[in-house]
């Protein structure tokens, strides 16, 4: 992606292939999702966290006789099983600073030294390729845009799918005075003006394409997370031209009582595997041009703290 950026010329956008960003936005501990149980210091230095080995009470699901799932993410299991699945251990780089706000920029910016000047990673791919056949190539889930959707390219945050078809039986106040102010054209606001129109027309060719769509038959969580995959898939089907639908999960700053099987880092892993074992049956055959990268600012502390949690 660098390389690309760096010539500095528009590409051509790779048609129906999408990516989709997940961030485990505040630090997630990878050794308690991928377990290295055959490790006997592992078992020595993580006492309140540790996930058991294969074959006891809440034990690691085996990979390969030396990594283990953690036996909450088991959904995970037949993706691994059918190598639609893999994990790259120690992933990161030479300078890290421990800091969630520096390292998160670093991360959604793909730059190490001018990361605060920078637009974010999969934004830059937006700007420096085309796409002729759709305006709308970019959404993120969540409250806000993420640092890795904002620059100059078009994307769009979303909370879910049902915003979008607020007002539309009888118009709101909201929606009118929104379409009423991005429709005044003067030569004060030309970049404010196409920014708004770009959205609205965006958003409007969404509700057209989903408009017809079917209820999945698929069974997602029952939280914003699921909801927020659900919405994903729907927006997929609906062959809109989206290139990149970024996620946003927040809450794996484990300080304490982070448990590991049980407790609260056990229940999120089993809604995010719950959520992609989701999405995937929901998107079958598609999947061949879906690739989900799952990431975080940085791991966690080897060994734990004194409250039973890690740094």
């Amino acid at each position: 992606l660098s390389r690309l950026i760096a010539q500095e010329k528009m590409l051509e956008s790779v048609s129906g292939k999408i990516l989709v960003p997940v961030f485990l936005r505040g630090g997630m501990d990878g050794m308690s999702l991928i377990v290295p149980y055959n490790d006997p210091r592992y078992y020595e230095i993580r006492k309140s966290t540790m996930v058991p080995k294969p074959g006891q009470n809440n034990g690691a699901l085996d990979l390969d006789g030396f990594f283990g799932l953690n036996p909450r993410a088991k959904a995970l299991l037949p993706l691994f099983e059918n190598k639609c699945l893999t994990v790259l251990n120690g992933v990161g780089h030479s300078k890290n600073t421990r800091s969630h706000f520096t390292e998160q920029d670093i991360w959604e910016t793909g730059n190490l030294k001018d990361y605060i000047r920078s637009d974010g990673i999969f934004n830059k791919y937006l700007s420096t390729s085309q796409n002729k056949t759709s305006i709308l190539r970019g959404v993120s889930f969540g409250e806000n845009l993420p640092r890795m959707m904002r620059g100059s390219a078009q994307t769009f945050s979303l909370r879910s799918i049902d915003d979008l078809f607020l007002g539309e039986s009888s118009k709101t106040n909201t929606s009118n005075a929104l379409e009423s102010a991005y429709a005044m054209k003067t030569e004060q606001n030309p970049l404010i003006h196409k920014a708004g129109s770009d959205m609205l027309v965006g958003l409007k060719e969404i509700r057209q394409a989903l408009g017809q769509d079917t209820e999945t038959k698929i069974i997602y969580p029952n939280s914003t997370l699921g909801k927020q995959f659900k919405d994903a898939a729907r927006l997929i089907k609906s062959k809109l031209g989206l290139e990149i639908i970024q996620i946003d999960v927040p809450g794996w700053d484990t300080h304490q009582n982070q448990g590991s099987v049980t407790g609260s880092f056990g229940n999120k892993i089993q809604e995010v595997a719950d959520s992609l074992l989701a999405f995937y049956q929901d998107l079958e055959n598609i999947m061949d041009n879906v690739l989900i990268v799952i990431f975080s600012e940085f791991g966690r502390t080897v060994v734990e703290n004194g409250t039973n949690g890690t740094d």
